[in-house]
């Protein structure tokens, strides 16, 4: 269930919302410690559905029960600290971001890590470490361009730079619908030249 979240929290956000408010889940003193993270994942995913939703206090609301199912957690995988630090960005919290991705061991900085880190230098305002590393994943990346592409324009509208080539690049590459519409309205609101018909 905590895989599918994901999924679901993108594609149907409003039935992330419903099946989260549904379900009996305990609280995290009493649950058992192998699960902790799996919980703490529906609660995170279901404060990005909110978001999607335009329900940015429920969304806040969410990510922070998520952030008491991470923090009772002894130990942590070099996953889920990275998907722990991205609960910590939507409470805008990016110095325990920082800490927990500064803790994955080397050799496991992977290009979803540096995705991760690249999006938390931005919002910490070092744009020029962002879009380098950001940049560092296009490069690498055989899979999932249109996402990095994306964020690189996120980073560059952060910068105070124009983002439109990095979207254009994006929905070309995109092949899921509802990626490639939301991609295309951050295409009409920036008024880039060029854009997709």
């Amino acid at each position: 269930l905590s895989a599918l979240s994901s999924r679901i929290q993108f594609k149907y956000p409003d039935k992330m919302v419903k099946m989260t408010e549904e379900l009996p889940i305990p609280s995290e003193e009493s649950v058992k410690k192998n699960i902790l993270f799996d919980i703490g994942q529906i609660y995170f995913n279901t404060s990005k559905a909110y978001f999607d939703l335009s329900n940015p206090d429920n969304a806040i609301k969410n990510a922070n029960i998520a952030k008491q199912y991470f923090e009772t957690m002894s130990f942590k995988n070099e996953y889920q600290k990275r998907m722990i630090a991205e609960n910590y960005l939507i409470l805008n919290d990016t110095s325990n971001a920082i800490s927990l991705l500064d803790s994955v061991n080397e050799e496991k900085r992977d290009i979803w890590w540096k995705y991760t880190y690249s999006k938390v230098l931005s919002l910490s305002q070092e744009n020029p470490k962002a879009l380098e590393l950001i940049s560092e994943c296009i490069n690498e990346a055989t899979y999932s361009k249109d996402t990095f592409y994306r964020e690189r324009a996120n980073i560059r509208i952060r910068a105070g730079e124009c983002p439109c080539e990095d979207l254009n690049i994006a929905y070309k590459y995109c092949e899921d619908e509802k990626f490639r519409n939301m991609i295309l309205e951050e295409i009409k609101q920036n008024e880039c030249q060029n854009a997709p018909l």
